[in-house]
Order: structure tokens, then sequence, then C-alpha cells
């Protein structure tokens, strides 16, 4: 599924290119990251929960990732489970 074709609600596997990987910690100081994502109909941001430095790693190794994702709303942040 094309970026620019998710909806809410929506569940999807699929690749997709990362183009920025951003550590950050969460207000009960987990690590998280926010992964962009980008295909040729467009860009979002994906969130990692709970990250590990191991994840760190791997993502910013990455060029394209096959992945699973559930889209939260509409602002297009959309959670990422590996």
């Amino acid at each position: 599924m094309k970026i620019k074709d998710l909806n809410e609600g929506i569940r999807v596997i699929e690749n997709y290119l990362v183009t920025n990987v951003t550590k950050g910690i969460s207000n009960n100081g987990q690590m998280y990251l926010t992964v962009s994502l980008q295909d040729n109909t467009g860009q979002i941001e994906g969130r990692v929960w709970d990250a590990t430095e191991t994840d760190v790693e791997v993502f910013k190794q990455v060029i394209l990732l096959k992945l699973s994702l559930m889209s939260l709303n509409i602002a297009r942040t959309y959670n990422l489970k590996l």
C-alpha cells in the first residue's frame, strides 16, 4: 500500500525507504525512535516505542524496510511493529 493511500485504523505490511532515524525519551523515561519513511507517493513518520540501542543501530543501517504498521490517527503518525 502506498503512503498516500494510508488511512486511520489500517494495518499494512509494506516496503518503505528509511530516510531518517532519531532517538527520543518518552514521558515515562523509555527510549523511542522516530523513523521517517518514504515511497514515491509521499513521506510519513513512525514511532518505535521501548526501543533499544540495538534498534537504533539496525534502523540507521537499513535503507529499505519491510514492516508492519498500524495507523493510529489522521495526523499521519504511525506505530511501527517489527
